[in-house]
């Protein structure tokens, strides 16, 4: 799990964009956090292992141009800033981000998939940054022998796809349908001035409007907290069009059949209920270990929306006034670095 955010709209962009993973790095982020934006054909990026913060002190994030951007957080990973998302293509035409699991997958994804990945992206011109040659299994050891980020290779599909002529929408879902997993991402191309391109297979992603734009979001939180009059869930196993004239979706395609389209709400609420209990502090990656186990909220051998039911059951808890927050600082990937870490306590009076 991960934190995501768009913005396009008629504000600067970096600015929308620290604000929304600030409200949202202590729950799945803040080791690793990245921003792109889109300015006269050009893309920016500013990317660091850690937090906003990092990103403030040791880059110049604030000084990216443009009213069109995506921002990342993620969880823990190799400490280099290489690995911080977004990923920027090699000729800087396309940056592709994304939230989602690679381990407990359930979409087939054949045993070459990063092969067959390596040999298209062979003849094309694009390069990838990540390389370690540290052991960093679960991650795809490529035929140099060194260890990559998955997301960089999906990234780099993503580009040579957009530089074959598919628009971004459907670069997105070649690259999807070529190494599905269970996934939320953002896109921009360099060529596709102020568009986000948003797609959403399973993993929780909003989108919301106020009168300066749209946004998009992982956690329903982070409207809540910054007072959007308006948000709603991305539909799951879409990929849309996001302008600062509004957002128009279409279908994924691609395993549309191993999506659980209409969660169980009731089990779910019931069972984060128990979850939660009373005076004890919880964290969101605690409570979503507990989650993907319970298989009435997530079905064996199904692509769920855990995360989505996650962030919509604290969500509403917040506004009722039945749970609250507090924040602690925490070990960050890079070695002795600290990050902010949110966690949830029931009150004690609710039942």
């Amino acid at each position: 799990m991960c934190n995501m955010a768009a913005y396009t709209g008629n504000k600067p962009a970096v600015k929308e964009l620290i604000e929304l993973l600030r409200v949202q790095e202590g729950l799945a982020g803040g080791h690793f956090t990245g921003i792109t934006t889109l300015h006269d054909g050009k893309l920016y990026m500013a990317k660091v292992c850690g937090d906003v913060d990092d990103l403030l002190k040791k880059t110049n994030v604030l000084e990216l141009p443009g009213t069109t951007g995506i921002a990342h957080s993620r969880t823990p990973g190799y400490a280099d800033d290489s690995w911080a998302q977004p990923f920027l293509a090699s000729d800087e035409s396309t940056v592709f981000c994304a939230n989602g699991i690679g381990a407990g997958n359930v979409l087939p994804f054949p045993e070459d998939t990063f092969q067959r990945a390596e040999k298209i992206l062979a003849g094309s011109p694009f390069s990838l940054s990540t390389g370690v040659e540290a052991e960093l299994s679960p991650y795809p050891r490529l035929s140099d022998g060194k260890y990559y980020h998955s997301t960089e290779i999906e990234s780099a599909l993503i580009a040579e796809f957009h530089r074959q002529g598919s628009d971004m929408r459907e670069a997105v879902k070649q690259a999807f349908a070529f190494m599905p997993t269970q996934i939320a991402s953002l896109a921009m191309a360099a060529d596709e001035p102020e568009t986000v391109t948003v797609m959403r297979y399973n993993q929780s992603l909003f989108y919301g409007r106020r009168d300066d734009g749209f946004c998009i979001a992982t956690s329903c939180t982070a409207f809540q907290d910054l007072n959007y009059n308006w948000f709603q869930p991305v539909p799951v196993g879409t990929v849309g069009k996001l302008t600062a004239g509004g957002i128009s979706f279409e279908m994924l395609g691609a395993h549309l059949d191993k999506l659980v389209i209409s969660p169980d709400l009731a089990a779910a609420a019931k069972y984060f209920d128990q979850l939660l209990e009373p005076g004890k502090p919880l964290g969101l990656l605690d409570m979503f270990d507990q989650v993907v186990k319970n298989h009435d909220i997530s079905p064996e051998g199904f692509s769920c929306q855990d995360s989505f039911l996650l962030y919509s059951y604290l969500a509403e808890k917040l506004r009722r006034g039945e749970v609250s927050r507090s924040s602690r600082q925490v070990p960050g990937s890079r070695p002795g670095s600290l990050r902010t870490e949110t966690t949830f306590i029931k009150k004690k009076e609710c039942k």
